[in-house]
């Protein structure tokens, strides 16, 4: 049921369906993206994104290739998760510009997050080296495309598809990442996405980061591939806590 308290505004660009999901009457600096896991979709996601409004971040959430009122795959066989995961990814990538235009149109913020859940939190992570993205919440996500291309049976995918894969990989991105305000969080139970993965990509950003503040992992006990509210919680804990730095 909607919010009150929020503004929804349902929209279709350039054939994507996305809703943006704004706080009544306060001006916000910060806005985000948010990107749904794969088998979701963007009106499955609305209420994380209502939970981010109405800590006063308003929030685009958009379909995804083949979700929603995309289109679909068949999510639950592996073999079609293997081949279309990484190209969903790899779209997600390419529409960021128009999705971040149409928020900064809409709501006039002046810094921009991109957060999600699983294939959304690899996107949160993909899109840390863009350099119209000022921080990241992944949850659930991994940085390690390297081990994500084990793990998904890369001889499924097109040659250029792997090559993509590897030439988007956050972890040779790194350098582009070291001011950015970034949150990973991970359940510990995790069997779809190897919180290690994420863990080997936070200590290589541990490397390079000059923000210690600005940079948080958290591996969550007890929890599967799920977002929770604890996990929410320790995300607008991280959110707020960058607004407060920014005042300082």
């Amino acid at each position: 049921m909607p919010s009150k308290d929020l503004n929804y505004t349902h929209k279709t660009v350039e054939g994507i369906p996305m809703t943006l999901i704004a706080p009544k009457g306060r001006r916000a600096k910060t806005g985000i993206i948010y990107y749904h896991g794969w088998g979701s979709s963007g009106a499955s996601s609305r209420f994380r994104g209502e939970l981010f409004a109405l800590y006063g971040y308003p929030v685009l959430i958009a379909d995804g290739m083949g979700h929603g009122e995309r289109g679909s795959y068949n999510y639950d066989d592996v073999d079609e998760t293997g081949r279309y995961l990484p190209v969903v990814l790899l779209q997600n990538l390419r529409e960021f510009p128009m999705l971040r235009e149409v928020l900064m149109e809409e709501t006039g913020v002046e810094e921009l997050f991109v957060s999600g859940h699983s294939m959304g939190g690899m996107t949160a992570c993909g899109l840390l080296s863009h350099p119209q993205v000022d921080g990241a919440v992944a949850f659930n996500g991994t940085g390690d495309w390297g081990r994500l291309l084990k793990e998904v049976s890369p001889e499924l995918m097109a040659a250029e598809v792997r090559e993509a894969l590897l030439e988007q990989n956050p972890m040779g991105k790194l350098p582009a990442m070291e001011e950015k305000a970034i949150c990973l969080i991970n359940g510990e139970l995790d069997e779809s996405v190897d919180p290690k993965s994420q863990e080997a990509f936070y200590h290589e950003l541990l490397k390079v980061h000059r923000r210690p503040e600005a940079l948080r992992f958290e591996l969550v006990e007890y929890t599967p591939h799920l977002v929770t509210t604890n996990m929410f919680e320790l995300a607008i804990d991280f959110l707020q806590a960058q607004s407060m730095e920014g005042k300082n």
